[in-house]
């Protein structure tokens, strides 16, 4: 990871994000083409994903599991 000027500045790689999630770097990579990965840019020849959207993303995704005990 990589912290510029905060959080919204903080760009992590393919490789960090499937980390985060215990995932492949395939598994991103699917996600990136599918378009159902968190915005992400394209900088020289590395993906790159701002920390902010991908915790947009988390928070969009989450879900109350407690309806089923």
């Amino acid at each position: 990871m990589r912290e510029d000027d905060g959080p919204s500045q903080t760009f992590v790689s393919v490789e960090e994000l499937a980390e985060r999630y215990g995932l492949s770097n395939a598994t991103v990579h699917a996600w990136i083409y599918r378009g159902s990965a968190p915005r992400s840019y394209k900088i020289g020849k590395y993906r790159r994903f701002k920390l902010s959207d991908v915790l947009i993303w988390e928070e969009a995704r989450a879900t109350d599991d407690t309806s089923n005990p």
